[in-house]
């Protein structure tokens, strides 16, 4: 794998520093890598692999494509920031697939289900304010309908 890191580095033209500073690491450690004198960690190979869009199988047995092919490299990305299942993933997968004539029916379905759903900021503000003014207005009436009642009763 050493010299693959070094053949990675080569490729992405950049130094030992550059690329140690792109997951955290010193150039001293990089050239321990490169070198054999230490042996690459998984973490770091985890590492160089998102940061650089490597293909893992590649980096650990110099066999297939030095770098992932985009759309799974999109994808996975993706299931990291929003910790996507294996169903949410089928379900992308399934519809990025379509013509996009059918996605768009599913995108006006969505965007209808999301309207009843997300409330107007300003109609919420109205409400809001509306029931201050009727909770407001019902303790006067209270108010005025309990000072009624007691007049009526010292009468």
């Amino acid at each position: 794998m050493n010299e693959r890191l070094t053949l990675l580095r080569n490729q992405l033209r950049m130094s030992q520093e550059e690329l140690g500073a792109k997951i955290g690491l010193t150039r001293f450690t990089i050239s321990n890598y490169e070198s054999g004198r230490r042996k690459i960690t998984d973490r770091v190979i985890s590492d160089l692999c998102r940061e650089f869009n490597i293909n893992e199988h590649w980096f650990r047995t110099g066999e297939g494509n030095m770098f992932q092919d985009n759309d799974k490299s999109i994808l996975g990305e993706l299931t990291t920031k929003f910790h996507l299942d294996n169903l949410d993933i089928k379900i992308l997968e399934a519809y990025l697939k379509l013509p996009s004539q059918q996605r768009a029916v599913i995108k006006h379905f969505i965007a209808g289900i999301a309207a009843e759903t997300v409330a107007d900021p300003i109609q919420l503000e109205l409400d809001a304010y509306r029931n201050e003014l009727e909770a407001e207005h019902e303790a006067q009436t209270s108010s005025v309908f309990d000072e009624c009642a007691e007049d009526s009763k010292m009468a």
